[in-house]
């Protein structure tokens, strides 16, 4: 009887080990994965934020944005702190993009998971 207890401590020490290892896992969290512009004329030069979250009790590091042509990264924090909010600013190149479009924003985290993938849409009007 004495091993079946042991046994059962040890797995029940190892399952709280795991769940709290998991949950110190620096990571983001999103409002949204998509980023909707709407229609917007060619003379309106508004920067969109995409904001997201640190829950975790890790600092996550934004180590690379890849983005498709046609917008510019504004703004980016290179350090997200635990429980910090904080945003990217994108602004569009209207002179690139002409009439409906979806892009796609690629962010490189030192957190779990490390890539992220936002989508980008809305109408570029005149």
């Amino acid at each position: 009887m004495q091993r079946y207890q042991d046994i059962f401590v040890l797995f029940l020490a190892a399952f709280i080990f795991t769940i709290k290892i998991h949950a110190q896992e620096a990571s983001l969290t999103f409002e949204s994965d998509l980023i909707a512009i709407g229609s917007v004329s060619k003379s309106n030069s508004e920067v969109h934020y995409l904001h997201f979250s640190n829950p975790s009790k890790g600092t996550v590091k934004l180590l690379e944005i890849h983005m498709s042509y046609g917008y510019d990264v504004v703004y980016r924090p290179n350090f997200i702190e635990p429980n910090a909010r904080d945003s990217i600013g994108i602004r569009i190149c209207d002179d690139l993009l002409k009439g409906p479009f979806r892009k796609v924003l690629t962010l490189i985290t030192s957190g779990s998971p490390s890539v992220y993938s936002i989508k980008i849409s809305g109408n570029i009007i005149d």
